[in-house]
């Protein structure tokens, strides 16, 4: 989650946009990015060729950094439940899927923030802290009066210097 939240402050603070153009890697390729929480259902085949599934809640490993002809790449099993893909087993996962999931995350992540923003104070929820600006140990400097007359003389030495150039 921490990497989450700081992807986005990079990212709103660069004014990149989310939604990936071109030859642009999805973000589920992202090498930092290698644990997913399955948001669906998914029908997988292990390493093996024995068909398994995966439901709401289990978690994937990816391993594999490049998407073979078919658009998938390896993942370990690292979660799940009963009856499902065995924890350990090597399972190809769609680049679509695991950008699905990542997507997911976000949302659900996102609408956490949210409700903790609306509820904070209320219910055991800490208050957010206070930002306001507090007066410093060193007093503010005073302003300078005399920027006006500064200004004023630079323009006429400016004025002077440039009116020799013309001369010479």
């Amino acid at each position: 989650m921490k990497n989450e939240i700081a992807a986005e402050k990079d990212a709103a603070a660069s004014g990149q946009k989310d939604a990936p153009s071109g030859d642009q890697v999805p973000a589920a390729l992202d090498p930092k990015i290698r644990i997913f929480v399955v948001s669906t259902d998914e029908d997988l085949t292990t390493s093996d060729g024995v068909e398994c599934g995966l439901t709401a809640g289990d978690v994937v490993y990816r391993t594999g950094d490049k998407p073979d002809d078919d658009h998938m790449v390896d993942a370990t099993v690292k979660s799940s439940k009963k009856d499902e893909c065995a924890i350990g087993a090597t399972v190809g996962v769609s680049v679509d899927d695991l950008q699905e999931m990542h997507n997911q995350l976000r949302i659900q992540m996102d609408a956490g923030l949210k409700e903790l923003a609306d509820k904070q104070g209320k219910n055991g929820l800490p208050a957010a802290p206070d930002t306001k600006t507090q007066p410093g140990e060193a007093p503010a400097p005073s302003p300078d009066t005399n920027v006006a007359n500064d200004l004023q003389q630079q323009r006429k030495d400016a004025d002077q210097a440039e009116a020799e150039a013309k001369q010479q």
